[in-house]
Parts: C-alpha cells; sequence; structure tokens
C-alpha cells in the first residue's frame, strides 16, 4: 500500500496507517493535495490532537488557496456561522421532526393493518421512508447530538429498524461521495453502468476508485444508457430495492464498519416486520400492491438526490479547482418556498450543505443566504433551480449523454 500524504495547515502529514471511519477510500481520494478544508468542514475539534502523531513538517514555499480572497471570505463565513449558533442543534425542530415521523409511520400501520385503506397506508409508508431518509442523513453526518457514537447508534437503531437502508452502508459511499463529488473516477454516487451515464467519458472505461475495478461500457450499458432519459423515473421509483440489496451485501462483506452485529440485528427486525405485515394481510397480492406503492412513493427520495449533481460539472480524477469551488460547481440547489422544506427535508439546499455538512438541516437556510451573497461578491456561479426546472434540465443532461451510444449515431 502507497503511503498517504494529507497537506493540512501547511503541514504534512502521513496517515497511512491510521484507520479512517469513514473508510480508506476518502484518504485515497484527497491523498497528495491540501486536503484543509475538508478536515475542517467534516470533523469536530477534537480531531485535531489526533494529528500531532502523524505531523511531519511544514512545507516551504507552499502556495494555497487562502490567498484568494473568495476562499478566506468562506473561511470567516463559516467563523461567523459557529458565534451565530448556527451549528448549535435545535432539539425542538428535532422534537418536531420526530412527531411528525411518528404520526407517518403509526398512521401508514394503521390503515395497513387495521382498515380496508390498504393503499393509503401504503402511501403513508412511501412518505415516512423519505422523511426517514432526512434523518438518517443528519445522523450519518453528526449533525444532531455532535456525538459521533450516538448519533451513529441512534440512526441504526431508528433508521435501519424502520427503513431497511443500513446506514453503515450509506457512510462508506456518502464520506466519499463528499470528500469528492462528481469525479467520475472516485464518486459512487455517479457510477451506475449499465443503467445511467451522467458523462460522456465513460464510454471509454474508467477505474472505479470505490469499487476497486476497471468500469466497461458494454453491450448492455450501450443499450440501456441510450434510453435513460426514458427510464429514468421507472427505475428510480424503484431504486429503494438497490439500495436494500446493497445493504445486505456490505454487511455480508469484509468491508470494515462499526456497530456490524447491530446493523445485521436491526435490519433483521426491519425484514421481520415485513413478514409479520404479510401475515396480518394474509395475502400476496395485497402485499406486493402495498410494497409497490410504498416504494414507488419513497422513489421522490432518488429523484431528489440525483437531482443535486447528475447535470452539474463532472471531472476526470480530483478536482481541477480549490475546494470551495469544487463542491459549488458540482451541486445543484431546488428553491422552493419555505413550506415546501419539510418535503425536501431542507437538504434542497445542497450548496451549503456540501460546504458544511456538519450544519444541522435548520440552518441550511439561513446559511445559503450569506453564501450566495459572497458568490454574487465574487462572481462565482451558484446553481440553483426550481424543482421542475431542475427535472427539466436533467432529463435533457441525460438525454445529451445518450447520444453517445451507436443507436443515436
Amino acid at each position: 500500500m502507497k503511503n498517504i500524504l494529507l497537506i493540512i495547515h501547511e503541514r504534512v502529514y502521513d496517515v497511512t496507517d491510521f484507520q479512517h471511519p469513514g473508510g480508506y477510500r476518502v484518504f485515497n481520494a484527497v491523498s497528495g493535495t491540501d486536503a484543509t478544508q475538508a478536515f475542517i468542514n467534516f470533523h469536530p475539534k477534537y480531531v485535531y490532537k489526533m494529528l500531532k502523531k502523524y505531523d511531519k513538517g511544514k512545507i516551504s514555499d507552499y502556495t494555497t488557496s487562502y490567498e484568494d480572497e473568495f476562499v478566506v471570505e468562506l473561511i470567516e463565513l463559516r467563523r461567523w456561522f459557529v458565534k451565530r449558533g448556527l451549528f448549535d442543534t435545535n432539539y425542538l425542530y428535532y422534537a418536531i421532526q420526530a412527531l411528525w415521523l411518528l404520526l407517518l409511520l403509526t398512521g401508514s400501520l394503521y390503515f395497513t393493518l387495521a382498515t380496508p385503506w390498504l393503499k393509503l397506508g401504503a402511501l403513508l409508508m412511501g412518505i415516512y421512508w423519505q422523511q426517514i431518509a432526512f434523518f438518517g442523513h443528519d445522523v450519518g453526518h453528526n449533525a444532531i447530538t455532535h456525538l459521533r457514537t450516538i448519533d451513529y447508534v441512534l440512526g441504526i437503531l431508528i433508521g435501519n429498524t424502520t427503513g431497511g437502508i443500513g446506514l453503515g452502508w450509506w457512510k462508506n459511499t456518502h464520506n466519499l461521495h463528499h470528500t469528492i463529488p462528481n469525479s467520475i473516477e472516485y464518486d459512487p454516487d455517479n457510477q451506475h453502468l449499465p443503467i445511467f451515464a451522467v458523462d460522456k467519458r465513460v464510454k471509454a472505461g474508467f477505474f472505479s476508485e470505490f469499487h476497486q475495478k476497471d468500469m466497461h461500457f458494454t453491450q448492455l450499458a450501450s443499450f440501456l444508457v441510450g434510453w435513460q432519459h426514458w427510464t429514468f423515473y421507472p427505475v428510480m421509483a424503484f431504486a429503494r430495492i438497490n439500495l436494500y440489496a446493497q445493504t445486505i451485501l456490505f454487511l455480508a462483506s469484509k468491508e470494515k464498519t462499526d456497530y456490524r452485529k447491530l446493523e445485521i440485528f436491526t435490519i433483521t427486525i426491519f425484514w421481520i416486520g415485513l413478514v409479520i405485515i404479510l401475515n396480518i394481510l394474509n395475502s400476496y397480492w395485497d402485499f406486493f400492491v402495498w410494497m409497490v406503492i410504498s416504494t414507488a412513493v419513497s422513489g421522490i427520495l432518488e429523484v431528489q438526490v440525483t437531482l443535486s449533481h447528475y447535470a452539474e460539472h463532472s471531472y476526470s480524477g480530483k478536482p481541477e479547482s480549490d475546494w470551495f469551488r469544487n463542491q459549488i460547481q458540482t451541486t445543484l440547489d431546488i428553491d422552493c418556498h419555505p413550506l415546501m422544506d419539510f418535503v425536501h427535508g431542507g437538504l434542497q439546499f445542497q450548496t451549503a450543505h456540501h460546504l458544511w455538512p456538519r450544519l444541522p438541516r435548520h440552518s441550511l437556510r439561513d446559511a445559503t443566504y450569506y453564501l450566495k451573497l459572497v458568490c454574487k461578491k465574487h462572481d462565482v456561479k451558484y446553481n440553483s433551480l426550481t424543482f421542475v426546472d431542475a427535472n427539466i434540465r436533467l432529463i435533457k443532461h441525460l438525454k445529451k449523454v445518450s447520444r453517445i451510444v451507436p443507436i443515436f449515431q
């Protein structure tokens, strides 16, 4: 294994022997680069103490991006957020969220099991699965209690048990996505061959740093990608099935993860719960209808996730610009009225979230307001569209990329 060297605050750190909780792939993504901003924005203060052990000295005559006024202002903006308390959790907000989720879950089970309105129960479960994902996202970023162990275990006990998607698997992929978004080789969220291609360059094939294998543009990919602008929504409607499968494969693999036994237990409870629902309904057809509706409704989450990045700037290898600009140009916000924030979970403010992933969701609207002002001041393009316009743009982008296949040549 090659040495992994990082630059943080103009000092070199050899972290080859450190077992990063986000996985070794995160280190591979930033190895040999200035990882200062990624380090600052992804970690709490106590992690700074751990750096001393790996310190190899200061770099002389090193040119940083901190002479860039835009970068400096964003660094100062974060410090101002800290002083204003934007990084502090509003537990009343999460109490209301908990009540909302409880109403959805109990309402779904009631209408499914105790009334003739099974389809309404399925609809509510689909909404619950979409909404609980936002909670899982928060604990995955340690953005609620800001204590990794508490947030992690809380997420497993609630999210895994009632949602069926493993937090460990999600963190394994999502940490890398945040570190180097929209990289063809590194970002697992954009590697969906043979079903989708979001950049024309994938036709030549590439080595996936996440999957650690060559990704080939096969005949099957050629066929499926050619129609991806038509298949996008049907696939998204049932993409949750793949997340179930990825969770099971991850827990059965040799990938290093915390709380594997607890995750296996909670995922098992989820599937036992579905078997209980099947037995109470006593009808395979009713259960099938219930699963189809609930899965398809929850698919709105998959659309929301892909809108944030699929049609934005992508690149080969490591970022072509500084960390701040790379996060901004690869991410799209969804512009909506505050009353619609609950539909998007507050995560429609993806750009602010990518710059400051430890910000609680309830602070993202305020953070976005000031971020836009800084971008406008320095003439940095900020990507933001309405939900409808973002969908139109994404489909056009998928259609444009689809023309790399022979049937369109």
